[in-house]
């Protein structure tokens, strides 16, 4: 038997799709701000009129970017784009920490952030890169639409540290702000929130995750 038919990569939708197509591709869509997966699938099983739509790599509703969607028979690639490393974009914010470790938590403490140099900032990212040890956030939370949704880290509020790859982190302090722009790749079990997090602790301050966006997976991009 000879090998299946590798997927159709769909970057952008045309008038009309063969359900030839949609039987087996790959849609890369740049996912809006503010808005869930669920909300994102269940808008393109509609438009797609089909219901075999799995996703790749799940994405915080805080996030833009990057999702890779399998459509019916590409669904048993879902498994190994989990595994591939990912690129970030985004902002963390000096001098607050939320419980959920992102800007739609509640805020947890606060700390002067001034005495923070641009130097400081660069030392620190540079100091993530490698294997390091992070808990992820105690919760994972959003609020869209007026809703509100949390779940345990563990299912049952415990945290477990893991280590998490990472390959690249650049980091700028935004002049006369509490912002610092970075960019990041790493491995697919890592939290960009978790850095950003302890990233203002290594500077003797607090932060969390002002904004992300994806930008790659493996080999594709936005």
């Amino acid at each position: 038997a000879g090998r299946p038919p590798l997927p159709a990569v769909i970057t952008q939708l045309p008038e009309h799709l063969d359900r030839a197509t949609l039987g087996n591709a790959l849609l890369l869509v740049d996912k809006p701000k503010d808005w869930s997966d669920a909300e994102l699938e269940k808008t393109l099983r509609w438009a797609l009129r089909t219901k075999a739509v799995a996703n790749a790599g799940r994405l915080e509703p805080l996030a833009s970017g990057l999702m890779v969607l399998c459509l019916g028979a590409a669904s048993k690639f879902t498994g190994t784009f989990q595994e591939l490393e990912r690129a970030y974009s985004g902002t963390i914010r000096l001098g607050a920490s939320t419980d959920t470790y992102d800007a739609y938590g509640r805020e947890t403490e606060s700390l002067p952030w001034e005495h923070v140099t641009g130097d400081q900032v660069e030392a620190a990212a540079a100091r993530f890169v490698g294997e390091c040890i992070l808990a992820p956030p105690v919760f994972n939370a959003a609020k869209v639409g007026g809703r509100r949704t949390i779940v345990a880290a563990n299912g049952d509020g415990t945290l477990e540290t893991r280590p998490i790859h990472i390959s690249s982190f650049s980091a700028e302090l935004v002049p006369g702000s509490a912002d610092v722009e970075f960019s990041i790749e790493l491995g697919h079990s890592g939290f960009v929130r978790s850095v950003a997090h302890g990233f203002g602790r290594s500077m003797g301050t607090v932060s969390h995750l002002a904004a992300l966006r994806r930008e790659r997976i493996g080999p594709f991009s936005v």
